[in-house]
């Protein structure tokens, strides 16, 4: 198993989130590591958590 502090210090969110829209979810205030960006087509986002913690979101298909 790979240790937090691992995937921290390579840059590798620790967890994902889906989210209905991830260009008005990063209008919160947020600390980005990774602005909006397209990838495969879609738009994701990486932030810290304010506790060094990279947190990655990305659109949720299944919602209409």
């Amino acid at each position: 198993m790979t240790s937090p502090l691992v995937l921290r210090e390579a840059g590798v969110p620790i967890n994902a989130f889906a989210v209905d829209d991830v260009r008005r979810t990063c209008g919160a205030r947020m600390v980005f590591q990774s602005p909006p960006t397209e990838a495969a087509g879609q738009v994701i986002a990486v932030l810290d958590d304010t506790c060094g913690n990279r947190i990655q979101i990305y659109p949720d298909k299944t919602i209409a």
